[in-house]
């Protein structure tokens, strides 16, 4: 899944990656050298990472990397951004651009400096975290079918709070991701397990005044999952599970198929 930081803008400064405010003492100790060797890459247009570097040339590597699932320039960027770039890069933005990092790493299934960006932005940049970006994180361990690790950012980056529109927002999609992955690969325990961990939620859901169209839930493919699950496993229906969880969500009228199952649920 693509990917793109929030406030892209904030990246468009001709400022090189290794500027530090000498009188900041959060960055003391994380300052590059700036006599280190260049960092190749096999890009016509950004052929190589130096301090004379911008935050966008960082980001453009990283997108053609995940592109065209170069794992090698995805090794070179990250050994750039996480030993040889100081705390300070982006102003304040490094944090996402190791999530930008993260998810690229993923789809090249290069999960081990996926996982050293996922544990440097998780210590250096928690508070300027956003729920976005963890979603994006977890889809690609997701993927890698780490499935423990996916639940573990689920509560760590995406737990349930009061209000926040936003986290809520994107903790529903990944729960939905989850439960559609799983009914679609046979892997009923997981989904029934995200469905129930949906349940839970809706009552916040509908408390912050989230609409259905603010959340834009995928019902359908996770019924169509359901059901593909069902005929795989002699006809044991999942449908209670489903339903659980969609009527505790804001719902479009117009999605009768939901309110079908419901009724004949019922008469059961």
């Amino acid at each position: 899944m693509a990917f793109t930081p929030s406030n892209m803008n904030t990246f468009r400064t001709p400022t090189p990656l290794n500027y530090v405010d000498p009188a900041d003492p959060a960055h003391i100790g994380h300052v590059s050298s700036p006599t280190s060797k260049p960092y190749k890459l096999n890009s016509n247009r950004i052929s190589e990472l130096t301090h004379a570097s911008t935050a966008d040339d960082v980001t453009a590597a990283i997108k053609r990397a995940q592109n065209l699932k170069d794992a090698g320039d995805i090794r070179v960027i990250g050994d750039f951004l996480m030993n040889e770039v100081d705390d300070s890069f982006a102003y304040g933005y490094k944090g996402s651009i190791l999530a930008r990092y993260a998810v690229a790493a993923l789809r090249v299934e290069d999960y081990e400096n996926a996982h050293k960006a996922i544990e440097m932005r998780k210590e250096r940049f928690a508070s300027s975290m956003t729920p976005f970006e963890s979603a994006a994180i977890l889809r690609g361990v997701l993927r890698l079918g780490r499935v423990s690790e996916a639940f573990g950012i689920l509560e760590d980056e995406l737990s349930v709070e009061d209000g926040n529109k936003d986290r809520l927002k994107h903790r529903a999609l990944a729960l939905a991701s989850i439960v559609s992955r799983h009914f679609f690969e046979n892997e009923p325990k997981v989904a029934v397990k995200a469905c129930k961990l949906l349940e839970d939620m809706g009552p916040a859901v509908k408390k912050a005044g989230l609409e259905a169209k603010d959340l834009d839930m995928p019902w359908f493919r996770i019924l169509a999952g359901a059901d593909q699950c069902k005929i795989a496993n002699s006809g044991t229906s999942y449908d209670s599970a489903v339903l659980g969880a969609v009527l505790e969500f804001p719902l479009d009228p117009n999605f009768q198929e939901v309110f079908d199952r419901a009724g004949q649920s019922n008469k059961r």
